[in-house]
């Protein structure tokens, strides 16, 4: 199973991203700035990707997964 996206709309930042797999282990899951930083980082559940990018301060737009 591949990761799949959440994008968030940040007013300084711009564009967050965070993804969730969850098959992820020993990974320190993260908002970041594109696609594939987010891949790299992901969180195990799509619940716990939405409330980093919430708590970033970013408003989840759509769902790219």
């Amino acid at each position: 199973m591949s990761a799949q996206y959440l994008r968030g709309q940040h007013a300084e930042l711009g564009d967050l991203f965070a993804a969730w797999e969850p098959c992820s282990h020993h990974v320190e899951p993260g908002v970041r700035n594109s696609r594939f930083a987010a891949r790299l980082a992901p969180f195990r559940t799509r619940e716990e990707a939405e409330q980093a990018l919430i708590a970033e301060g970013a408003v989840i737009e759509a769902s790219d997964g």
